[in-house]
Formats: structure tokens, C-alpha cells, sequence
């Protein structure tokens, strides 16, 4: 597909041509605020032109900064330069406020030093004060807090753009497609939620009805839990919303779905299993596993993450929307302790769920085996797609798929490891993976990953 006599470069900007990747700008729909937020320190973009990193994947995404960009990008860069001291000082100004005597009670850590480091990461790597306490760096060296980590951008807008060919980009964004997947697991016979219907905008809701029982409605394309909502039935074709306190007819409820002129997936609200209900307030949890596939071409289990609902969110799990999650070890299936995003520091590492005082670190995970092996055949209908995050559930009813993720949160690995990104197999794979697409041959990504293949 590409030349190979092209130099490094020359083999990146021609792959990216191809594919017509945005880079910095992966979702489409990136505010320009949010792109300083999440991306690096412009300042690494100017210095790692003449200085390389040694950073294979970090070397790779700022040539390709500079190599592809419009010439209105480039000045957006240039504004991003101004731009970016501002966006740090208030970041640490809010968070050091919230968190700085925190720190300093918990681990002895003074305010003045936590500003250092907080300087200290964003000067050597680019990193804003939310990556300092997202992944406790004040609890690192000085020399070497923030080193290995990888910002989301270069992640989600350059590596998962560069793993895959551009043959293969469809097969990317299905991923993230709720109908989709629920047509992938059918045909492959897949453990997931009895699904009632799919509400579309030219629906016509005379001619439907929401099932007699409990119902978990969610939107067709949304993350994050956006526009989740789960209702109890109550007879009379009256449901309860624990999260709204309220009782709402079946004629409100299709209604106002209707009005809002998307596309809803009704299903059956699933339960916790016995063995693990203490670990929630009242949302189901949901096991993040992570599945790439490997330099011999075989599907392998990379990482794993129990998420958990905390305080009054009994609708979703997801750590954006105030629940807490803990790593899951891939050999034994234990849990270790479990923490939420960090950008807070009240809650810290905790070893008991904080509203049911159920016990986290070192618990068994129930079903571990059979958790892996039902991710590692689902995998198999999504090929060639090399990297997913899935949604696995423990239920009343048993092991469920409950979603697939095209582009699975780094921070959430990166957090619960507890330790840099670098020395992850993860990273191993992302940077066989880039360089195999991009067009190296075996040999060059040796020569250029090291020996850790």
C-alpha cells in the first residue's frame, strides 16, 4: 500500500493523506478550548522538531503535528502557545486550592513542592495540573513525575487514528455503534441485554409500547452514560425513575423521547449479581476490558477495570459521572484498591465501597474465566479491528456484554495501574501496531520499539 523506500516521514504523511485522519480533532467535534486542554504543551510540539523524545508513539505524533497540518491549523498552534500558560494557571490555581492541602496532610507533600512538580511535568512533558493529580505524580520523583504518560489526544487523535489501515476505518466507528453491535453479537451468539426497542425519530410511537418491566433506555451513539435513563415498572403502565424521583406514564415517556428526535435503545434493566451488589449504591457495574490483537496475530486481554455506581447515580457507573473504579489483576481476576478520576483528592485509594462498605481490594472478581474468554470471542467478530474496550456485566441473569468502544479511556488504565503508561503492554502494542501501519517493516519497528516485542 505504501512505498517503502520512502523515508519515515515521507511513510506518515502519505498514510495520513490516505486516510484523511484530523488529527487533533479525532471526535469531529472538538471545541477549540478543548483541544488546549487535552492536548500537550505546545512548547513540546517546538522543542521535539530538532530534539527527538526517544518516545516512539510521542516522536511519531508530533511529526506528524507538523507534517500535515493546514496552514490555519499552524497558526492555531501558534495561538495555543499564548494561550496554554493561562489554561495551566488556572488549572493549578483551582486544583491546588481543592487539593493542595489534601495532599499535603495525606502523603506530607507541601503546597510549594506540588506547584514544582505541577511545572515540573508540564515543562518536560506537556502535562497540565488535572494529569499531575489524576495520576498522583506528586508521588513520583521530581526528576521523573510525568514521564511515560500519554495525553488523550495523542492517544485517541493520532495512535487509534494510525493503527489502522484506512481500509479498515469503517470497522472502527462501528465499534462505538450501539445497533451495530448488537447485530455483531447476535450473529456470533453473545451473552447480552433482551432488547425491547429501538425508537427512532420517524417512529411512529401510536404504533409502540414499552415493555411491562423494569427498562434501561440509552441513546444509539452517546458515551459517557449521556442521556442514560432507568425506570422501574409499577403497574398500570406506570414507571419509577430513582434517579428523577418521579412516576411517568408510558404516553410521557415515549413522547418525550420522541420530541427530543434521536435514536433510543429500550432494553431490559439489568441487576447486579448477588455476589457483587454490595459493590454499588444501586447502578450496575460494568467490567472495562481491554482486548488488542498481538504481534502473532492472536487476540490477548491487555487490561481490566471494575467500574462501580457511587452516591445518588443509581443509572450509570462511569467515573465522569461520579462513580469509582479498581484494576482487576488478569491473572487471578482480584481486585486491587479502587479510587475515582483523582482531579479530586478527597476520596484517595480506598480499600471498601464508600456508601455500602462492601469490601474491594482483594476480592475475587466472580466468573473471572469466563469474563476473559467471552471478550476474547467477541473480539473475533470485530476483526480486523486490533483494539476494544468492552463493557462486561455480572448480573442477576449472568455475564453480559453490555457495549464495544472503538476508542476505550487511557486515562482509566493509566490511573488504576498506578504506574506510567510506558511500561505497559498496552503501549507495546500501540507502538507495534502504529509503526506496522504506517508502513516499517518488522525490522525497523524492532529497531525502533526496542527488544520488548
Amino acid at each position: 500500500m505504501f512505498n517503502q523506500k520512502l523515508g519515515f516521514s515521507a511513510r506518515l504523511r502519505e498514510h495520513i493523506k490516505f486516510s484523511k485522519v484530523k488529527l487533533l480533532n479525532f471526535s469531529g467535534t472538538q471545541k477549540p478550548l478543548a483541544r488546549v486542554i487535552t492536548f500537550p504543551s505546545p512548547h513540546i510540539f517546538f522543542r521535539s522538531r530538532k530534539q527527538k523524545s526517544g518516545n516512539f508513539l510521542q516522536d511519531a505524533y508530533v511529526e506528524a503535528i507538523w507534517k500535515n497540518r493546514s496552514f490555519y491549523s499552524k497558526i492555531f498552534l501558534y495561538l495555543s502557545l499564548l494561550l496554554w500558560p493561562i489554561v495551566f494557571l488556572v488549572q493549578s490555581t483551582w486544583l491546588t486550592s481543592k487539593n493542595g492541602r489534601i495532599v499535603s496532610k495525606r502523603h506530607g507533600i507541601s503546597i510549594s513542592k506540588q506547584l514544582r512538580g505541577q511545572l515540573n511535568a508540564a515543562w518536560n512533558h506537556g502535562l497540565l495540573p488535572q494529569s499531575y493529580y489524576a495520576f498522583d505524580m506528586f508521588l513520583q520523583p521530581p526528576n521523573i513525575a510525568g514521564s511515560g504518560y500519554h495525553m488523550r489526544d495523542e492517544l485517541k487523535g493520532f495512535v487509534f487514528s494510525n493503527m489502522l489501515a484506512p481500509q479498515m476505518q469503517r470497522k472502527l466507528f462501528s465499534a462505538n455503534n450501539k445497533l451495530k453491535f448488537r447485530t455483531l453479537c447476535r450473529a456470533a451468539n453473545l451473552p447480552t441485554p433482551a432488547e425491547h426497542l429501538v425508537l427512532k425519530p420517524t417512529t411512529n410511537i401510536k404504533t409502540v409500547s414499552l415493555p411491562k418491566t423494569d427498562i434501561f433506555i440509552k441513546l444509539h451513539n452517546a458515551m459517557r452514560g449521556i442521556g442514560a435513563e432507568s425506570w422501574k415498572y409499577n403497574g398500570d403502565l406506570r414507571y419509577y425513575s430513582d434517579q428523577h424521583s418521579l412516576f411517568a406514564s408510558e404516553t410521557e415517556i415515549l413522547s418525550r423521547l420522541h420530541s427530543d428526535q434521536q435514536t433510543f435503545i429500550i432494553q431490559e434493566r439489568l441487576y447486579n449479581a448477588n455476589e457483587i451488589a454490595d459493590l454499588s449504591s444501586g447502578a450496575l457495574c460494568s467490567i472495562r476490558v481491554i482486548t488488542m490483537i498481538n504481534e502473532r496475530d492472536e487476540i490477548e486481554v491487555t487490561d481490566a477495570v471494575l467500574r462501580m455506581g457511587r452516591g445518588n447515580n443509581v443509572t450509570t457507573d462511569h467515573v465522569c459521572n461520579g462513580g469509582i473504579m479498581a484494576p482487576i489483576s488478569l491473572q487471578t481476576g482480584k481486585l486491587g484498591q479502587a479510587s475515582d478520576s483523582g482531579v479530586n483528592a478527597a476520596l484517595g485509594w480506598i480499600d471498601h465501597h464508600p456508601d455500602t462498605g462492601g469490601q474491594i481490594s482483594g476480592r475475587q472478581v466472580p466468573n473471572w474465566q469466563e469474563v476473559v474468554e467471552l471478550c476474547l470471542k467477541a473480539h473475533e467478530s470485530y476483526r480486523p479491528r486490533r483494539l476494544i474496550g468492552w463493557d462486561v456485566a455480572l448480573t442477576s441473569r449472568g455475564t453480559m456484554l453490555i457495549e464495544s468502544n472503538a476508542t476505550p479511556s487511557m486515562d482509566m488504565v493509566q490511573r488504576c495501574s498506578r504506574k506510567t503508561f510506558g511500561s505497559s503492554r498496552l503501549l507495546q502494542l500501540f507502538e507495534y501496531h502504529v509503526s506496522k501501519t504506517i508502513g516499517f517493516d518488522n525490522k525497523d519497528a524492532i529497531s525502533l520499539i526496542g527488544t520488548r516485542l
